[in-house]
């Protein structure tokens, strides 16, 4: 098993200055991350990949449009709705793939997208994969085998995470999505 350690996409993953991508890939860095944290400024997330290509890196990225997850603390559906929590609606990670699977495959980048959850970014990766675009995905163990409704009455916070455990017609994509190679492997 290949192991390597990741870099930062930007300086003190603060979404607002490169790192220094080429000198952290000099010294031996395997890929470049701001995980758990999305890039959210389009601009610089071209400049990433114009960067990443030069190095040969590929860019591992978490996919979360921030405006549109504010104040959510889980799936945006039913379950959030019965509990009275805020939700954080599929379409804060799917629109954040199709814009950076648009601007790698513009730039010829290479981008890696870490824990997919639902059927649109399935969808959007899927898309991306058919006109070449250079991108592998992931999803994690616990979103291929557990749901929102695993929440319960919202007071456990084991079930909390980002992204946020989502529906069954998810989960169930995320496995075929894995089955079908449109996500390449369980991290």
């Amino acid at each position: 098993i290949p192991v390597g350690f990741s870099a930062t996409v930007t300086k003190g993953m603060a979404g607002k200055e490169l790192s220094e991508m080429a000198d952290l890939a000099d010294s031996g860095a395997a890929c470049f991350t701001d995980d758990g944290l999305p890039i959210a400024d389009a601009g610089l997330m071209r400049l990433a990949l114009q960067y990443q290509r030069l190095s040969d890196r590929v860019l591992a990225l978490h996919q979360e449009d921030a405006q549109l997850t504010r104040g959510g603390v889980m799936h945006e559906g039913a379950v959030s709705a019965q509990l009275g929590l805020a939700g954080i609606p599929p379409a804060s990670e799917s629109t954040m793939i199709a814009r950076d699977a648009l601007l790698a495959e513009y730039e010829g980048g290479r981008i890696h997208v870490q824990h997919l959850s639902s059927v649109q970014s399935i969808e959007a990766v899927a898309a991306a994969k058919e006109r070449g675009v250079r991108i592998t995905t992931e999803a994690t163990p616990h979103h291929l085998t557990l749901t929102d409704e695993a929440i319960g009455d919202g007071t456990d916070a084991n079930f909390k995470m980002n992204p946020p455990l989502r529906t069954e017609t998810d989960r169930l994509a995320l496995i075929e999505g894995l089955r079908d190679g449109t996500i390449d492997c369980i991290a």
